[in-house]
């Protein structure tokens, strides 16, 4: 019962500080960035764009990279023998799946999740 509620209490820390990221500090960074390239020369900003271009280049190679390798990883036989053995079950999801899922329990109103977590509680 007492790892149960340390899981709990890691859960509610996690959710916190995602809803404190997203709801809070990403849109202010938003703003100071917004303001602060209005007032970026023409050409500051021309170097800017060609480099945000070769990170975006980069980041897509990157995720690919990482999907390849978590999908070979999940499918890989000593992997699935370790996780049966634990008695763990392995889904793999894909990114853009778990996203649309934390985006929809961040998006959930607060009386509703606390109706929920109490009749998980029963």
């Amino acid at each position: 019962m007492a790892d149960e509620e340390v899981i709990r209490r890691k859960e509610r820390l996690i959710a916190g500080e995602l809803y404190r990221y997203f709801g809070r500090v990403c849109p202010e960074l938003t703003q100071k960035w917004e303001k602060a390239i209005l007032k970026m020369p023409p050409s500051v900003l021309k170097e800017l764009v060609g480099r945000l271009q070769i990170l975006e280049a980069v980041s897509h190679q990157t995720n690919q990279e990482l999907k390849a390798a978590h999908l070979a990883a999940v499918k890989d036989p000593e992997f699935i023998k370790a996780a049966a053995a634990a008695r763990l079950e392995v889904t793999p999801i894909a990114g853009l799946q778990l996203q649309d899922t934390v985006q929809k329990v961040l998006a959930t109103p607060k009386h509703l999740a606390e109706r929920a977590k109490s009749i998980i509680a029963e």
